[in-house]
């Protein structure tokens, strides 16, 4: 998503109380019209915010969040068609792709370096929505197989577990069969 494209709201979460922030969050997040923008100023890391809006509003938004040095970032949220096709979608993922490609990168280089000490090293990627009781609120017109059921996840994370040194797996994207690519 480009930065340099005007916010529709912006919002200090600095100055929020922790006991509604997230709730403040929401709350503008959802009076904005898709392709529109909330901007957040925070200096807090935004993981948490980030997975927060991924549990609570999924498919829903885009993601780029900046780091201006020591405790600032800067967030932007834009509002996307959860029901949008694939190229629409696409044009959502820079920043998303960025992270994950980092994230595949550190997970490779520690098992470059633990690796030859014995221990496995796996990148597991989760690309849908879990099943649980929230998200099935969140989304009740969806079928039983756009979701990604916790005990089949946890099924094939052991499956890592049981592999012989010979033959293991490094990275592994679980995905639920009704997802459309």
């Amino acid at each position: 998503m480009p930065i340099n494209r005007p916010a529709a709201v912006t919002l200090d979460a600095r100055s929020l109380t922790p006991a509604t922030k997230t709730s403040q969050i929401l709350e503008n997040f959802d009076k904005l019209q898709i392709g529109t923008a909330l901007e957040l100023t925070e200096e807090t890391d935004p993981r948490a915010l980030r997975n927060e809006m991924t549990q609570l509003r999924p498919g829903r938004f885009s993601w780029d969040a900046r780091n201006l040095g020591g405790n600032r970032w800067t967030i932007r949220l834009e509002r996307i068609d959860e029901n949008a096709d694939g190229e629409s979608i696409l044009n959502h993922v820079a920043a998303f792709t960025s992270a994950k490609a980092a994230q595949r990168a550190l997970a490779q280089s520690i098992a470059k370096h633990v690796g030859p000490e014995g221990v496995h090293v796996s990148l597991v990627m989760i690309d849908g929505v879990i099943d649980l009781p929230r998200t099935r609120e969140m989304l009740p017109d969806r079928a039983d197989d756009f979701f990604l059921k916790p005990d089949d996840i946890a099924q094939s994370v052991f499956f890592l577990t049981q592999q012989p040194k010979s033959a293991w797996t490094f990275e592994l994207d679980v995905r639920p069969f009704g997802e459309k690519w």
